[in-house]
C-alpha cells in the first residue's frame, strides 16, 4: 500500500519531497524546535477521504498539507474512537512541550468541543477543531461576498441554516460585525419556510449539509448544497438567490488547511505560551482572509500563492493577524 508523505508517530517531523521545507535546527540552547500536531480519533466525517486507507495514513497526509503551508513541523497522534474525551484531553496534555498547538480533525463535533474545553480549563495548549476552522472560513467567505457588492457587514442580513449543527458561528459573526443574524432549523419549517427566512437575506449559511452531517460517508461534503428530499432544491432555492450569496462548507473545499496553517504557525512562533482560542482571533483571521482574497473573487479552500498576480500568500496574512492579536492582547 502507498501511503501520503509519512509523518512518524514518534514526534519526528515530516519532511517529505516536494515542497515541504526540511525541519530547522534546533534553537540555540538545544530546546527542540516548536511543532503543531495533528490528533484526531475518526469519528467524525471530515474532508472526502479514500476509503480503506488507515486513520493514520489519512491524518499523516493532513500533517503533511499543514507543514507545507505552514512551514513548520508537523506530528500526528492517531486517538482511538473507543477513549473517552477526559482520555483523549489528557493525551493532549501530556504532549512533549515542543508541541505548542494542536489541529484535533477527523473528530465528531461535539466529542472535539468537550476535548478541547477540558484542555483549556486544565491550561494546557491550544487547540484548534475542524468546527472552529470552517465557521472562521465561513465568516471569511461572507466578508469577501458583501465586499464584492460594496457592502459592509454591519448593514447586512445573514441567515443560518441548520444553525444548530455549529453553535459557534453565530457568536462568531457577531463579534464580526453582523448585527443582524436569523437563526433556522429544521423544526422552524412548520411555521417558518426556509424560503421565507432566507428572504430577506443579503447572505444564507447553509449548513444543511455540513460534513459531519452523515458520518457515513454516504454524504460528502460535495453534496447539493440544500436538501435532497427537503422542500426546496438546491436548483430552486438558488435561482431565487443572487449568486454567491449561498455559502456552504464543501464550496471553501477544505476549510481547515484554509485557516489552520497560519493560525498554528503564529501560536507555535508566539514567545511565550499561547493563550486558549477565542472569538477575539478567530475575528481576526477572518478579516486577514477576507482581505487577502483577491477583488472579484470567491473564497476557496486550500490557498496557493499566484506569483502572476502577486496574491498574498493567505497563511502568511494570518499569522500576521494573529500573531499582532495577541501583542496587542497580552497582558
Amino acid at each position: 500500500m502507498t501511503a501520503s508523505p509519512a509523518i512518524p508517530d514518534d514526534g519526528r517531523p515530516a519532511n517529505p519531497g516536494g515542497g515541504v521545507d526540511s525541519p530547522r535546527p534546533l534553537h540555540p540552547a538545544g530546546r527542540a524546535l516548536r511543532q503543531v500536531a495533528v490528533i484526531g480519533d475518526g469519528t467524525g466525517h471530515g474532508p472526502p477521504a479514500q476509503p480503506g486507507r488507515p486513520l493514520a495514513t489519512i491524518l499523516a497526509g493532513d500533517a503533511a498539507t499543514l507543514q507545507r503551508l505552514a512551514r513548520i513541523p508537523a506530528v500526528t497522534r492517531p486517538a482511538s474512537q473507543w477513549d473517552a474525551t477526559d482520555t483523549v484531553a489528557e493525551q493532549i496534555r501530556q504532549f512533549p512541550p515542543e508541541i505548542t498547538a494542536v489541529l484535533l480533525t477527523r473528530t465528531s463535533p461535539t466529542r472535539a468541543r468537550s476535548v478541547q474545553r477540558l484542555v483549556e480549563q486544565a491550561g494546557g495548549r491550544p487547540v484548534l477543531t475542524d468546527e472552529d476552522a470552517t465557521a472562521i472560513a465561513l465568516t471569511a467567505a461572507a466578508l469577501v461576498y458583501l465586499r464584492g457588492l460594496g457592502r459592509d457587514q454591519y448593514r447586512a442580513r445573514i441567515l443560518i441554516a441548520d444553525a444548530t449543527r455549529m453553535p459557534i458561528l453565530s457568536a462568531l459573526l457577531l463579534a464580526t460585525g453582523f448585527p443582524d443574524i436569523t437563526l433556522w432549523n429544521t423544526p422552524d419549517a412548520a411555521w417558518f419556510p426556509l424560503h421565507r427566512a432566507a428572504r430577506d437575506a443579503d447572505v444564507v449559511i447553509d449548513l444543511q449539509h455540513a460534513p459531519d452531517s452523515n458520518p457515513t460517508g454516504s454524504n460528502p461534503m460535495g453534496a447539493p448544497a440544500l436538501g435532497e428530499q427537503g422542500e426546496l432544491s438546491a436548483v430552486g432555492f438558488e435561482l431565487d438567490r443572487p449568486e454567491g450569496s449561498v455559502i456552504t462548507p464543501r464550496a471553501l473545499d477544505d476549510g481547515r488547511m484554509l485557516i489552520a496553517p497560519g493560525l498554528l504557525r503564529a501560536l507555535a512562533e508566539y514567545p511565550a505560551t499561547a493563550p486558549p482560542l477565542g472569538l477575539g482571533i478567530y475575528e481576526a483571521v477572518a478579516r486577514a482572509v477576507a482581505h487577502a482574497t483577491p477583488a472579484r473573487r470567491r473564497l476557496h479552500g486550500v490557498p496557493d500563492r499566484d506569483p502572476a498576480t502577486g496574491t498574498p500568500d493567505v497563511a502568511d496574512a494570518i499569522a500576521g493577524a494573529v500573531t499582532l492579536h495577541l501583542a496587542l492582547t497580552r497582558p
